[in-house]
């Protein structure tokens, strides 16, 4: 420390502050921050109010489609720990099945947070990983009423939970849905 350049030390100073302004630096910090929050949520023990709650949305979600039958729908949800860097659920739904009913899905089984957060609040988002495109791939829920096929989830459907803040407001689905009759209104 005797040896510091004061001018140095400054300048290094001044292109952390600069990297820390960037858009591709808020992104990895706001992700971050999500998946210490989900990390959190998915180790908190439930209550049993939660557990009642859980049930109730369970009992909204159709039966499991057989196997080779439906569409197996995974949904990767990023989580801030040593051994995992993300957790996948996955489970079978057939094509005229819904997004609410994987959003059900999700609340019954991990959690009543991910129903708030993705239905009410809309601070989550789910992002359809199946596209291969440089536009923003969230599904729109206020389309959570039409058909995992209307969202070019079947047969297949590989989908990651998302912060809603990484998104601009104008941005709602700007693809156009890859599902059959998804043109027909």
């Amino acid at each position: 420390m005797r040896h510091l350049d004061p001018t140095l030390l400054q300048w290094a100073l001044t292109c952390l502050e600069r990297t820390k302004q960037t858009p591709e630096y808020q992104h990895a910090k706001t992700e971050l921050e999500f998946a210490k929050q989900l990390h959190q949520h998915l180790r908190a023990f439930p209550s049993e109010d939660e557990l009642a709650l859980r049930s109730v949305l369970l009992s909204y979600v159709p039966l499991e489609a057989s196997e080779g039958r439906g569409t197996l729908i995974h949904v990767t949800i990023p989580t801030f720990s040593q051994q995992q860097q993300s957790r996948i659920v996955q489970r079978r739904f057939d094509a005229d099945d819904t997004l609410l009913d994987v959003i059900h899905w999700l609340g019954g089984t991990l959690g009543t947070v991910f129903v708030a957060n993705l239905l009410e609040t809309h601070e989550w988002s789910l992002v359809d990983r199946n596209r291969i495109s440089t536009n923003n791939n969230r599904l729109p829920l206020d389309y959570s009423k039409r058909t995992l096929q209307y969202h070019g989830l079947w047969p297949s459907g590989k989908l990651l939970l998302s912060p809603s803040s990484l998104f601009q407001e104008d941005d709602e689905c700007t693809g156009e849905s890859r599902g059959l009759a998804s043109r027909i209104l």
